[in-house]
Order: C-alpha cells, then structure tokens, then sequence
C-alpha cells in the first residue's frame, strides 16, 4: 500500500494504446512531453496516478519494454517539477503485450483451448502461459516499484492511500487468451467465482484493455456482474475510441462509470489521453481531456465536465461468493453443444432466450384455466419483490433448469442469497436425509469461507429453488414435508416441476386450496417458445462466432431461412418448440453446407433420422442398434393397431414373447431403462409410449417397410393415404418415402389427386380475374416491410404469435375427414417431399408426371373453390355488412365496402394458396432440370405462373428477368397472376433482401407496398 498522508487532491491520468517499438516511436515521444498537460492541474497537495490500459508495448518484446520504461522514468522525473506528493503507476496488459513468439502458435493454441470460464485449473495453464507477457509483468512490476498485489491468476491491486482517501486500482488481465487476430466474442477470462476484493476503500477502480464485448458472453457476464459488485469505475482501451458511460442497473442497484481512453498512438487522426481530478473535501471529480495537435505537437487541454463523484452502491452487496463449481454450473447450457464458428466451450449465455410463462388458476374441479402471458422479466421482478411460494411447471427438457440458472443470477444482485435443490438427488424423506441435501448443497454451491454464513442468514434474505420437485419421493404428501421444512429457512420459494398442478388437482377432486404445497401459491406454465423467441434463439446461433455489427444483414437473412425451415420441420406437434429441440436442429443444420439447398428442399428425413441414430448409439448399449430399431418398430405398431398413446407393461412384453419366438432374446428391463435415458420413450405410471410423435412417426413408417409383403402393411398404408389430411398420416407417408419405398407412397398418392374434383376443368386464372377486380380493394396489395432488418424480423414474427394466440385451440381446418380440398392440399405438400427427399431415386418420367399433376391438381381445385365463391359472393356480402353494420356500429356504405374487402382477400387468398403450396413442393434445387423440362411441355400462361413461382422459390438469384418477361406477357386485366407474384416475391425478399434496385424495380413491377415498421412493434 502506497501512503501519502499529506495528500489530498488526487489526479488521475488514463492513458492506453501506446504501441512502442522503440524509444523514437511517437508513443515514447508523446510520453516524454505531457508532463507540462498535467503539471498545470496541480494545485496543491496531490498524488497523480498513472492508469495505463495496455497495449504499452508493439510486440511484447523486452527492448519494446526498456524503450517504454525510459519514457515513463523521464516523465515521472519531468512531473516531479510540480511536486506532487507521489506518481504512482498501475497498468494492465493488452493484447499488444503479447510476445506470440515465445511459444509456438501450437501450444498457446492448446494451452488456450484448456483454459475456462469456471477457472478450474486456471493457474497451472496461465503459468504455462507466463512467457508470452513476462516481459510486459517485468516491466509492470518495474514501474509500479512493485507495489502490485496479485490476487488471482488474472487480477492484482494496487492501494493507494491520501490524506482523506483511500484508492484501490485493480489491474485485470483480459489479455491473457489473446490470439494474433482476435474476434469479437472470443477471449476467455477465468475469473471464476470472482476473487474476493475488501470493500474498505474509498474509491475502487478496474483496469482493463479489452471492453466487455471482446470477451466470450458468459465472461462478459461474469466480468460485469463482478465490477457491479466490486468497482466504482473501469478504465478500458482497446477501442481507440473516446467515450464514457454509466451503466447504472436499478434493480439491481449499482451504477458504474465506464471510461474508453483514446490511442496514445495510431492512425486515428485523434490521438491523447484523459485526466480525472478529485479534489479533497469537496467529493467532486472533474475531467479533462487532453489531445494531441498535430500541429504544434503539443497537447491540448480541454476540461469538459464537473460533477459528484459517484460511488456505487451496489458494492455493498455482501461478500457471499458462488464456488468455482456452481459458477461453472450456472454457464453450462446443459447439453453438449458445439459450433463450428467457436473454438471454446459453448456457455448458455450464448442460447438463452428468455421464455413466457402464462398464469396458471383454478379453484375447483373443472374449472381450470389458464390467463394472461407474462415474460421472464415480469416474472422474475414479482419473485424478487414479493415473499410467497412460485410453481413453475413444463415438460421435461423444457428449459426449466435453464430459468433457474437465471433466476440465481438476478437474485445476487437484488441482495438475495440463492440455494439451487435438485429434487432427484433426495433418496428419502428422513428428516436427517432432507437437511443434508439442504446442507450439502449450501457447501458446494458457495465458496468455503462464506458457507456458515448462508445457514445463518434469515428466511427473508434466502430464496431457495427446488428443481425436479416430482422427482421427491412420496408424491404430493412427500412435497409437501420438503416445502413444509424449506419454507422455515426461506420466505422465496421457487418450485420447478414437470407435472403440471392441473393434474393433482383433477386426481385429488379437490382445489389449490385443498393441496397444502399449492395452497396459496402462484402458478406459472413454462411456454414454448413462440414464433419471436425462436427468431431471437436461432439469432444467437447464427450470430455465435460472427461480428454482428459488421455481417447484420446477412446474420438476420440466414435466421430468416432457417426459422421458415424449421417451423416446417416442427409442425404442429412432431417436436415440442422448446430450446433444446430447436438447438439440436441448428446444431444438425450446421454440418450442412449448402443451407438454402437445405432450406429449399426441407427433407427433413434425413434430420429426424440422424437424431434418432445419434440418441441411441450413444445411451442404448444391451442391444444391438438394429434389434433396438425393430422393437421400437414393433412397439409403434403395436400403438397403432390399439389406437392408443401407450401400452402397458404386459402389452410391451407380448412385443419381447414374439421376438423370443423368432428366436430373439430382448432384455427388457435393461432395454426400455436405456431408451428413457436416451429421451425414446417415457414410462408414465406403468404405460410406456414414445416421448415425441416424429419417433412415433418414424418407428411405424420403420414397421410398415419392414413388412411390405404382409397383409396388414398394406391396410396400414391404405389408412395413411386415406388419412392423408392428418399430420400423422403424412409424416408417416414422407418416412416411408425416406426409408427408399418412395414407390408404394407415389402409386397411392397420384391416383388419389387425379381422382379428387375431377370433375373441374384446368382453372382459367384471367376468367376469373373478373371476380377479383368487383371486390378488389387496396388491403389486399402484398407488404414488405422497411427497417432495421432484426426489427422487421421481430414485427413479422410478434404478427405470426398474435394470429397463433387467436387459433391455439383450435385444430386444423377439418370439417369432414374427407373434406376433399384438405385431402388435395395435403396430398400434394407430400408429394412435394417425397419428390424432393428421394430426387435422385425417382425415374425422370415419374417425376414430370408428379410435377405435372401437382400442377393439374391444384388448378382443378381452384376452379372449383371459384365456383363456390362466384356463386354466393353476393350473398356472404349481403349477411356479412349487416353484422358488420351491427357489430362496427358503421353505416352501410362502409359495412359493404369491408364485406368486399373480405371477398376480395378470399378471391387473391385462393390463387396464392394455391398456387404457392404446388410451387413450393416442385421448387428445390435440385430440381432445376425438372422445372426446366416442363417449361417446354408446359406453355400457358397459368402452368408457365406454377414454374415461375417455383423458379423463384428455389433459384439463389431472384430471377428478375423471367418475372419481367412473365408480367409483360399478360393482360392488363389479368391481375390474380400479379396478386400471386406479388405475395410470393414479398416473401422471398423478406427471406432473402436483394439488391435495392431489384426490390424497387419488383415492387413497382408487382405492386408490392414498402411500408414502414409501426411504431408499436418496433419499440417492443
């Protein structure tokens, strides 16, 4: 410690980026002649404090470093001139100060590559380290006449004290996983839990080279929270940049000053550095900056602003600290994913998004409901405000686990102790058993100096969570002994379960009230995510090992494509739309090269497939794979012939007696623990069924191939065609095709579409132009929206959530399972993958006859949807603006005028639908000469729009000239041709933004509207 007691004002000097090679560098110039800039802020009484934010050196050689000690001892010997009490200087390193030659590339690599957030095992490999910055440490330790005092592997302090003061300057290595082209995101900093610093200064300020945003998110987060805790102010370089800011976090109440210094020396046509003087007494800080003039070569100084120096308060928080272990629990996403772009761990700051949670009520049998949607945010302010119990219940694998690790992290900042209790890990309800799953848990989850301090803190400054709460033995009576014992150490309790109270409530008969856990308690679902969150999540991913700043555009056009990909893959329910099953999407995803081929294609056979493969290689070991495949087969079939969800346990071994009988030894017990292990199935009170419906759909498909020749393979697939409207029929259709039986499914499903309104003549779309000119209206022109292109992302998908929150419960559109225009539309989107996923296995005369009759098809169903709508148009209008007249309280005129607008939409709605379901499933890459040859048989002006819109659907350029060509060839009256280009090519634009003058010269072509992001949306 530094003792300057006749001190009272102290200066602060921030300087950074200096770069020196040698003493004739402009750095080491600029260095000998400041001292006249600082001598002039002396006063008085004064320590001036020299804090030097890296970079000191060019190359982190030793010569670098003598040359850059002799500026400093000259302007120290200059300033004392002034007499100022003391010079004290404090530096940190940066990634200049990196001597990359004094180990081979190779070693520091795998050095790096070992190194963690968590810090375990930190000091060995940074010791390792240790040559690439001992000559920068040498220099450090010179300067500051080795008053440094190493805390940790990367953090040391220095203290200072004055007559009235008391400073602590913390030096923090960032530089330490420097590489020689560092990326944005990338650089490793193991502070671990944080390193205890004591709260007895006055002032306490971080040095540091790197701002937050070069190091990996999680480390960003930790080196946050940590100077939220520790530090009044941070002093940054790197950026060659002047700029300062406070980041002030109510909640949880701290407020820091950021300070980013500009280059002592670069290409920057600014180059200088600032000054801060505290004058004693008056609790006042005043800064100055000061630059250099090119001119003159000298410095000017500037003073810009005085105000009260601020402390922050969140630094008296308490000393309770995390153990290495739980802050490495806490950044673990929990599953092993990798991406090829990052060359560390992957850390769940990287993927969370933050999920809704919609209020769960009910007060007696019957009368459960659910209401309101509220977000993470909301959620977890009314936890941290208000005492009380908090059931949060989901799925397995629904990112529950993930909220909590959330929830502990706010909950240090709003001065709340967090103990994490996993439900799995209590054996018994022994009241001994029970306390020591509470003890042993505060003694891993908190460093060992602070543990006795946890059991002693009252209930209303501990929040306990208990994950997996159906996991504790003894069922509801067994809850409710655990709550009964944690709620005397805590006033917060947050219980996670993946059994939802509506069934306790159901089987009991009885109300919340009645139940003594629930009683009282506020009830939340965990949601999937929506069609926002999922943007924002495959956001992330795309965006992992990029510079978002500089690859925007092209990072939000690739989340664009990939969401439409997957919201095709996950339908309706084949995939619960949770996180980890849209992450192990992207991560399948990834391995692809080509993702518009991908994305154009959507054979998403393959994928399920490798998913499937991949869970049991790796968790189901007593059988071989091809055994486990055929039991799983079996065991599909088996649900199918009942017509039930799950078999019980003496159905399942009926299944192993008739392997047995083929002379197969299955082991069951073995068999069935290994495939709930790997997520294949679920025994759910003795009944045992498939955890998701695409392995449901996987596994009859797997049976029907497997037994073509039998009678009963045969009726099965009968029923699947003639259920074919189903989503379980058709992925049952689109698996069977994958597993190389594309025949049995294309000689069903043809006669099956050429049968369907046979009786319609080829739709005429200039005919029935006519109709959509009498009800033609402005709302019905196609939009694409303008604006920062992740806000026009955002307000697309909130629109899709909102039109989804209005249709959650009701099912597809199905008025008749032989309603024969859902059987149409159905048909020929199977069609469309089987073409696609089997490509290359189909004869090129089947494939023309596929392409064509998709084509016909939906041509013969548009005449007849026209027909209809011709024929009672008048009358849906007449109905329609009398209650819309009633309901809008509006006059007649404009009760007709939107009757109209509906009839029109319905009219351009058709030839879009239509028209765009057949294109999609003939428009693949792959499938270019297909589309090429039926350009030559097919050349009206109807088929010629089919293969157009399918060009534009697939082809990587938007085919500007065709569409041009196409518009110029049709009537001035034809304008449902239009209204379909326009909606397809608005949406292709959307996916994939072109050039600005081919989106103008589309819109004014098509009549596309480029309007605005509202207001509303985009603030959300």
């Amino acid at each position: 410690m530094k003792n300057i007691d006749e001190a009272e004002d102290i200066i602060l000097v921030h300087m950074t980026d200096f770069h020196i090679e040698s003493e004739n560098g402009i750095a080491a110039k600029r260095i000998k002649s400041v001292a006249g800039a600082i001598g002039r802020l002396i006063e008085g009484p004064c320590v001036v404090v020299f804090l030097l934010t890296g970079d000191i050196a060019f190359s982190g050689k030793v010569h670098e470093y003598e040359a850059a000690k002799r500026a400093f001892d000259h302007l120290r010997g200059e300033l004392a001139k002034w007499q100022p009490s003391s010079i004290c200087m404090v530096s940190c390193p940066g990634n200049h100060d990196c001597n990359f030659d004094a180990m081979p590339d190779a070693v520091r690599s795998a050095l790096l590559s070992s190194l963690t957030s968590s810090g375990n095992g930190a000091g060995d490999i940074i010791r390792a380290l240790e040559p690439t910055q001992e000559a920068y440490f040498s220099f450090a330790k010179d300067i500051s006449s080795g008053g440094q005092s190493v805390i940790n592997p990367v953090l040391a302090e220095v203290n200072v004290k004055t007559k009235g003061m008391l400073l602590k300057v913390l030096s923090i290595n960032t530089a330490i996983s420097s590489v020689k082209k560092e990326r944005p995101g990338t650089l490793i900093l193991p502070l671990g839990g944080g390193a205890a610093i004591s709260k007895d200064s006055d002032l306490t300020i971080a040095l540091a080279h790197h701002t937050l945003n070069w190091l990996t998110p999680q480390d960003s987060l930790n080196l946050s929270q940590w100077l939220d805790s520790n530090v009044d102010m941070v002093m940054l370089g790197h950026e060659h940049r002047l700029d300062e800011f406070n980041q002030a976090r109510t909640r949880y109440g701290s407020s820091v000053d950021y300070h980013i210094g500009l280059p002592m020396e670069g290409k920057e046509a600014q180059c200088g550095f600032s000054c801060y003087k505290i004058e004693h007494g008056l609790n006042e800080i005043a800064k100055f900056d000061i630059k250099f003039d090119n001119e003159s070569s000298s410095f000017n100084v500037e003073e810009i602003a005085t105000h009260t120096l601020r402390k922050n308060d969140g630094k008296n928080r308490g000393t309770v600290r995390f153990s290495d272990s739980h802050v490495s629990f806490l950044g673990d996403p929990g599953a092993g994913f990798s991406h090829p772009r990052l060359n560390r761990q992957m850390f769940l700051s990287d993927i969370f998004v933050p999920p809704d949670f919609r209020k769960f009520r009910s007060e007696k049998p019957g009368a459960s409901n659910t209401k309101g949607v509220a977000s993470q945010d909301e959620l977890l302010e009314k936890i941290y405000d208000d005492e009380g119990r908090y059931i949060i219940f989901g799925a397995e694998q629904s990112g529950k686990t993930s909220f909590a690790k959330c929830l502990i992290g706010g909950a240090r900042t709003k001065k709340l102790i967090p103990i994490y209790l996993d439900g799995q890990l209590l054996k018994s309800l022994h009241k001994g058993e029970v306390r020591g799953w509470l003890n042993g848990a505060i003694s891993r989850q908190f460093a060992s100096d602070c543990s006795d301090k946890i059991v002693e803190m009252p209930p209303e400054s501990v929040i306990v969570l208990v994950d997996n709460l159906h996991a504790i033995p003894g069922g509801a009576d067994g809850i409710d002994n655990v709550v009964s014992f944690i709620s005397a150490k805590s006033r917060r309790l947050v219980l996670l379960s993946a059994d939802s109270p509506a069934v306790t409530i159901v089987a009991s008969g009885a109300s919340t009230d009645e139940i003594a856990y629930l009683k009282g308690a506020g009830l939340y679902e965990l949601l999937p995510l929506g069609h926002r969150r999922r943007g924002e999540l495959i956001r992330k991913w795309a965006s992992l090992g990029r510079d978002p700043s500089e690859e925007a555009d092209a990072v939000e056009s690739e989340v664009r494509r990939t969401k439409a990909l997957l919201d095709r893959m996950l339908g309706r329910n084949a995939l619960p739309k949770y996180p980890i099953f849209v992450l192990v999407l992207l991560q399948q995803l990834e391995g692809l090269q080509k993702n518009q081929t991908l994305i154009a294609n959507a054979s998403h056979g393959y994928l399920f497939e490798a998913l499937i493969t991949q869970s049991i290689d790796r968790f189901v070991h007593c059988h071989e794979i091809g055994t486990v495949n055929d039991f799983l087969a079996e065991l599909a079939y088996e649900i199918f012939q009942r017509d039930c969800a799950a078999l019980s346990r003496l159905a399942v071994e009926h299944i192993v007696k008739r392997f047995l009988d083929g002379l197969v030894k299955i082991n069951i017990d073995p068999l069935l623990s290994e495939l709930m292990v790997a997520k294949v199935i679920i025994d759910d009170g003795g009944l045992i069924q498939f955890r998701y419906q695409y392995l449901y759909y996987y596994y009859l498909a797997k049976w029907i191939c497997d037994n073509r020749d039998k009678e009963e393979s045969t009726k099965i697939l009968e029923k699947c065609v003639e259920l074919i409207h189903t989503e379980q029929s058709s992925n049952v259709l689109v698996f069977i095709s994958h597993m190389k039986h594309e025949r049995i499914v294309i000689d069903r499903i043809l006669p099956l579409i050429r049968e369907l309104f046979a009786d319609q003549e080829l739709c005429n779309l200039e005919q029935y132009s006519g109709l959509s000119l009498r009800f033609r209206t402005p709302a019905q022109r196609a939009i694409l929206l303008q604006g920062p292109a992740r806000d026009v992302s955002d307000q697309t998908n909130q629109r899709q959530d909102e039109i989804d929150s209005h249709h959650r419960d009701e099912e597809q559109i199905q008025l008749d399972e032989g309603l024969k225009f859902n059987v149409m539309l159905k048909a020929i989107s199977t069609l469309g993958q089987v073409l696609k996923s089997r490509a290359s296995s189909i004869p090129p005369q089947t494939m023309i006859e596929i392409a064509t009759e998709i084509i016909a098809s939906s041509r013969r169903l548009m005449t007849f949807l026209y027909k209809i709508t011709e024929e009672h148009a008048e009358a849906i209008v007449h109905v329609a603006s009398d209650a819309f007249e009633k309901a809008f309280r509006i006059n007649r005129s404009e009760a007709v005028a939107v009757a109209n607008s509906m009839i029109g939409s319905i009219v351009a709605g058709i030839a879009r639908a239509c028209v765009g379901r057949a294109s999609e499933a003939i428009g693949a890459f792959e499938l270019e000469p297909l589309l090429a040859r039926l350009e030559q048989d097919l050349t009206d002006p109807d088929s010629k729009l089919f293969l157009l819109v399918a060009r534009i659907i697939e082809e990587k350029n938007y085919p500007k000239e065709s569409v041009e060509d196409y518009v110029k060839g049709l009537k001035q009256s034809n304008i449902l041709p239009i209204s379909v280009l326009s909606m397809i090519v608005a949406s292709r634009f959307y996916l994939d933004p072109p050039e600005r003058y081919v989106r103008d010269s589309a819109c004014a072509l098509l009549g596309i509207d480029l309007k605005p992001l509202s207001s509303r949306l985009a603030k959300g």
